[in-house]
């Protein structure tokens, strides 16, 4: 299951911040990763750990992290899917587990599952890393682009009222709705084009300051 968790506090000490980078997750940090989940989320909703070792093996630019002095503090991931596999995912008709054997090379038409966006429920600057992450979506789109993507649509389910209106901000439209243990989470879906304009645009939702505009991904 997805796991889409925007944690909305306030934070005014931007002191606590050293230097912040963003990057694609190693191995080693996609075990630092499972520790997020593990701080925010029951057994039941945690990625296994042979899913992302795998994962990263296959494709190893499907997620970023952001970094405060060397500290990763969150991460966001988009999966590359055939439109069949990406399809059943987004409708719970298959295991989460099982889509790393679909997984696609950025190359070529692709649909792009965001799997999550999660940061350190327990820092104080936690929004402000949430903001920081959701400024770089069109950056790693466009790379993915760059690196011959034809991203077909995105989607994501919903699992909390925050990543919902999220999702709706980036210009993504409910589509569906699916049923989960008695519980019904809504599926969003947009293109790539509208998801980049509008993250852009919602200055005062995404919008840091020109501090971290500068900031590349990097290896």
């Amino acid at each position: 299951m997805a796991k889409w968790v925007i944690v909305s506090t306030k934070f005014l000490n931007v002191r606590e911040i050293k230097v912040l980078t963003f990057k694609h997750p190693s191995k080693e940090e996609g075990e630092v990763l499972l520790e997020l989940d593990s701080k925010v989320y029951s057994s039941t909703w945690q990625v296994d750990p042979k899913f992302v070792d795998r994962l990263f093996s296959i494709n190893d630019k499907t997620h970023i992290i952001v970094k405060n002095d060397g500290v990763v503090k969150g991460y966001i991931g988009f999966i590359p899917l055939p439109k069949e596999i990406y399809d059943k995912v987004l409708r719970q008709e298959i295991d989460e587990d099982l889509i790393v054997d679909h997984v696609l090379p950025f190359y070529g038409d692709i649909y792009l599952y965001a799997i999550s966006i999660l940061v350190d429920t327990n820092d104080p600057l936690r929004k402000l890393y949430s903001k920081c992450l959701i400024s770089k979506v069109p950056c790693l789109l466009e790379l993915y682009q760059g690196l011959g993507a034809n991203i077909k649509e995105i989607g994501l389910i919903a699992v909390t009222k925050k990543g919902q209106e999220i999702g709706l901000s980036w210009g993504l439209s409910p589509s569906e709705y699916v049923n989960v243990d008695g519980e019904n989470f809504a599926v969003l879906r947009g293109k790539p084009d509208d998801v980049i304009r509008n993250i852009r645009g919602h200055k005062r939702a995404f919008n840091t300051g020109s501090l971290f505009d500068g900031v590349k991904i990097t290896s």
